[in-house]
């Protein structure tokens, strides 16, 4: 059972490697309470009025190749590093100079319906700043699987900037419905430590 619950929250976490930018949420929220705190990475989580469901916030600032960084953050494959369960990750067209829809499929342990997600990306680029925003269509694409959940309400972002002192500033936006039977405070308990876990390894990559 606990191992089910984290296998479908760090999908709703992982999702957000396929968006990368600042954004407001449309919706009415609270203002952001500080969480947690280790080192240089602080976590911010508030409330939003259209979901039970947090919306949480990391601030990082690390060392590391910000050319480097963009290369990773361009490959819809690098959510497959990033979970263990995402087993495909794709674009599916081209919209715009800057946007693209992505898909993302993620197997689950045996009992779990497995999940899938099209997702609108769009990305923002200078030399020193690297923004997208990822919100989760209902494009017809890809057909929906028997037994697959299709993930509806996903709305991500990170903004990286490269600073001058060669250290690379981050934040990350998210919230994320994992679509079933998981209560929303289960969701809030273990979102923002799942997300701490993938931006360890983001960081990882990208110094490596």
């Amino acid at each position: 059972m606990k191992n089910t619950l984290y296998s479908l929250l760090i999908i709703a976490i992982t999702l957000s490697c396929s968006a990368f930018a600042q954004f407001d949420t449309t919706e009415p929220c609270s203002v952001w309470r500080q969480a947690d705190e280790r080192g240089t990475l602080k976590v911010y989580v508030r409330e939003c009025d259209d979901s039970p469901i947090k919306e949480f916030k990391i601030n990082d600032r690390f060392k590391g190749d910000f050319d480097k960084l963009v290369k990773i953050m361009d490959d819809p494959a690098t959510i497959k590093i990033l979970s263990e369960r995402c087993t495909e990750a794709r674009d599916l067209k081209e919209l715009a100079f800057n946007q693209s829809i992505q898909y993302y499929y993620f197997d689950m342990p045996m009992g779990v319906s497995d999940r899938d997600v099209v997702s609108k990306l769009t990305v923002w680029k200078t030399t020193t700043a690297y923004k997208t925003l990822a919100e989760s269509v209902s494009e017809d694409l890809v057909p929906l699987k028997k037994d697959v959940i299709r993930l509806q309400k996903v709305r991500t972002s990170f903004y990286f900037e490269k600073k001058d002192d060669g250290t690379i500033f981050m934040e990350y936006t998210g919230k994320t419905d994992p679509n079933g039977w998981i209560p929303a405070w289960v969701v809030n308990m273990v979102a923002t430590r799942e997300a701490r876990k993938m931006v360890d390894k983001l960081r990882y990559l990208v110094q490596n």
